[in-house]
């Protein structure tokens, strides 16, 4: 039976993406609900596995399976394709559901020729993934040129209008300077300080300045920035469980000047593909690009 194991009902899927009405998010969510269906039961399994109740994670872990598989049949296409070429979609698909292998990276590069062609098209979950994915299928330049872009969507949109803080809704001041007074529901839903497409912070610390955990707690890090010439150059920290991860690049001619600290054991990519495994301590780098 076509839908068994997965949740076919109304709900809002990626909300408040540009151009999409309400009827239109709640006729195309199920490939974005399902997703976290998907990693909820998987997340289910492996917690009831690290607790020793073998009985639930074999449960889980069946329904997971069967869950994942039907979602694969529903939405992905053995091209890539998914949910008709839904960017959204693409991107909670990759994200939650499909596996690595080749169908992956079929489904990857269909992503990545939709942004070029439409855009930044998306809502409250798929945009905080929007720019990883992007560097995962080998478009860096590509993320730099969504992250940056002036026009609506867009966050240099809304700092060019003046914006300390993330807006509800891309168009939350339209370009005529006008506050956006549009009803979706009962209510204009326009606030100007709001969580979801401020969820970019993750591609400043995790690709900008390359920041991620190798272990729990950070007991090990990995340092990997995806530099861009338009910024010139960065700096930032982050304050971990095991202590402040700092990490700065910068552009001078030919040359991009690299500076990590790390309180821990890390491993350290440069951009010309060298990996450094270092202990605690500052470390400075030049590379020749």
């Amino acid at each position: 039976m076509e839908g068994k194991n997965l949740w076919l009902g109304v709900s809002l899927g990626d909300w408040l993406a540009m151009g999409k009405d309400m009827a239109w998010q709640a006729q195309h969510n199920n490939p974005i609900s399902n997703s976290f269906i998907v990693h909820d039961l998987k997340v289910l399994n492996e917690t009831a596995k690290a607790l020793g109740y073998e009985e639930d994670a074999a449960r889980y872990g069946a329904q997971y399976q069967a869950t994942r598989d039907a979602y694969m049949k529903m939405f992905v296409r053995e091209d890539g394709d998914v949910a008709d070429d839904y960017q959204s979609a693409y991107i909670m698909a990759l994200k939650f559901v499909i596996p690595e292998g080749e169908l992956r990276q079929k489904v990857l590069k269909k992503y990545a020729d939709n942004v070029c062609r439409e855009g930044l098209t998306t809502g409250f979950f798929a945009t905080q993934h929007l720019l990883p994915m992007l560097i995962e299928a080998g478009e860096r330049e590509l993320a730099y040129d969504i992250l940056l872009q002036e026009g609506c969507p867009g966050w240099m949109y809304q700092i060019d209008r003046g914006a300390t803080t993330t807006w509800e809704r891309w168009d939350a001041i339209r370009e005529d300077g006008t506050v956006n007074e549009d009803k979706i529901t009962d209510d204009n839903m326009v606030s100007f300080n709001h969580y979801a497409f401020g969820s970019v912070g993750e591609f400043y610390y995790q690709y900008i300045l390359g920041i991620k955990p190798l272990a729990p707690g950070y007991r090990k890090v990995k340092i990997k920035p995806y530099p861009d010439r338009r910024l010139g150059g960065v700096s930032g920290s982050y304050l971990s469980r095991a202590g402040e991860i700092k990490s700065a690049w910068r552009y001078e001619g030919d040359m991009l000047k690299m500076t990590v600290t790390v309180p821990m054991e890390a491993e350290i990519y440069l951009p010309d593909g060298r990996v450094e495994k270092v202990e605690k301590g500052e470390y400075s780098y030049e590379i020749l690009l």
